[in-house]
Formats: structure tokens, sequence, C-alpha cells
């Protein structure tokens, strides 16, 4: 299994842009698992649980984060942590312009 950690929280922030949620939340447990001090994930996860619902478990993982580095606190704002409603944009119009590309793509007549 590769140990790199960065790849992982990357993988779960694209599944997180695609909605995939269940996915995205799979892969921060592996970076969390791979590093158990990786603060970033923890936020990351947090902000997945905070929009699947679960605020319980999102509460959990942002008070880790916060436990492990009191002086992140203010990173925990939805809008300051790197999963930030304007990185979501940005990936979404990303994955619409290459999703409406391929279609265009193979719905060509040969």
């Amino acid at each position: 299994m590769p140990t790199y950690v960065l790849a992982f929280r990357n993988r779960g922030f694209t599944h997180y842009a695609e909605h995939e949620f269940d996915r995205a939340i799979a892969d921060y447990d592996v970076a969390i698992r791979l590093d158990p001090k990786n603060i970033p994930a923890y936020n990351d996860r947090g902000n997945i649980y905070q929009a699947k619902g679960d605020v319980d478990r999102a509460i959990a993982d942002f008070s880790e984060a916060i436990r492990l580095n009191p002086s992140f606190a203010p990173l925990t704002a939805i809008d300051a942590s790197p999963i930030t409603p304007k990185a979501t944009s940005i990936a979404l119009s990303r994955i619409a312009t290459r999703r409406s590309s391929s279609t265009r793509i193979m719905s060509q007549p040969t």
C-alpha cells in the first residue's frame, strides 16, 4: 500500500469535489492512519462529515485538529480550510469541463 499521505488527501479532495463523500472519507481515513498527527487531514475530513450532515463526527475531527495543535484552531472554519467553497467551485468547474469535453468526443460519429 502506498504511504504517500498527500496523495490520499488529494484523492480524497477529488472524491469530495465529486460529492463522493464516503470514498473521500475512506482516503482521509488512510491518510490519518498513515500519519495520525496530520492536522489538515482531520480538518478536511471534518469538512466532509459536515457536508454529509454528520455534525458529531465533524466536531470530533475539528476537535482532534485543535488538540494536536491549538494554534490551528482558526483554520477549522469552513472558509479557511484547505477545502474552501472557492476551491470546491473551481474543482467542480474543472470536472464539469472535463466531462463535457469527453462527452463531445465520445458522441461524435466515427
